[in-house]
């Protein structure tokens, strides 16, 4: 029984180094993003250029949000799966707010970190039609009303844990 849990505890620990190896390629598609914000050749006008470097700004954004979701999901798999006195030294430099020992926790951190990477990506969405003459519509207010359900959903299971 004993080697069994040494085994998923093995497996646990490679899901949370390809997690965390998939959110550095993610902080780097975000670095990308933002160096492309920054290209001379897309300056056309000064309205434009503030347009364009706002948008850009926010979308680098997003990509660093969804980069941390990964980070914290691959510190929380590890931190539960680890079962080894070698790896609890490592963890030792884990910020306390990260020290995660249940998956509610691990659930409550993500969902903050999520809903906040909804709130820019929608953000990032909504200036762009803006900045384009797109028309602002009704419909453009759901993905705003279920950030609000999914928040309130939050307080309440904040409240049972």
């Amino acid at each position: 029984m004993r080697n069994l849990l040494n085994q998923v505890g093995n497996i646990a620990s490679i899901i949370a180094v390809i997690v965390f190896v998939s959110g550095i390629i993610l902080t780097g598609i975000g670095i990308y993003e933002l160096v492309l914000t920054f290209k001379p050749e897309s300056f056309h006008t000064a309205d434009s250029s503030a347009t364009i470097i706002a948008i850009g700004l926010l979308k680098s954004l997003d990509m660093f949000l969804i980069a941390l979701v990964f980070f914290i999901f691959s510190v929380g798999v590890y931190t539960l799966f680890s079962n080894s006195r070698n790896n609890k030294r490592i963890l030792d430099k884990v910020p306390e707010w990260l020290m995660i020992n249940s998956f509610i926790k691990l659930k409550v951190i993500l969902w903050e970190t999520i809903l906040t990477t909804f709130l820019v990506s929608y953000l990032a969405g909504i200036a762009e039609k803006k900045f384009s003459g797109e028309e602002i519509t009704v419909q453009s207010l759901i993905i705003p009303a279920a950030i609000v359900m999914l928040s309130i959903s939050m307080v309440f299971l904040k409240k049972e844990s």
